[in-house]
C-alpha cells in the first residue's frame, strides 16, 4: 500500500474503499507505510478534530506518522507515511 494513502470511513457504519481503514467507533485499521501490513489504531475525537502522532508497526515495529482528521459529521480521515 503506498505511503500517504487517504482513509475515510464513518464511525459508526464503515465504508470500505479498495485500500481503506475502517472506523469502528474508537479504532482504525490501517496499513504499515513500511511493511504495508494492516495495524489496527485508536481514533478519538475527544483528542481534537486534527491529531497527528507517531504509531510504531505492530508487525516490523518501525514508526508510522500518522494523521487522523474527523469532519463535522464524525467521519475519520486516516493517513500513514514513514516517520522522518
Amino acid at each position: 500500500m503506498a505511503a500517504g494513502t487517504s482513509y475515510a470511513a464513518s464511525a459508526r457504519t464503515a465504508r470500505t474503499r479498495c485500500g481503506s481503514a475502517s472506523v469502528f467507533d474508537d479504532s482504525a485499521t490501517v496499513a504499515c507505510a513500511f511493511c504495508g501490513e494492516m495495524n489496527e489504531i485508536d481514533v478519538d475525537l475527544s483528542a481534537g478534530r486534527r491529531q497527528t502522532y507517531v504509531e510504531d508497526c505492530q508487525v516490523c515495529c518501525r514508526p508510522n506518522l500518522v494523521r487522523v482528521r474527523f469532519d463535522s459529521e464524525g467521519r475519520a480521515s486516516v493517513e500513514a507515511e514513514p516517520e522522518s
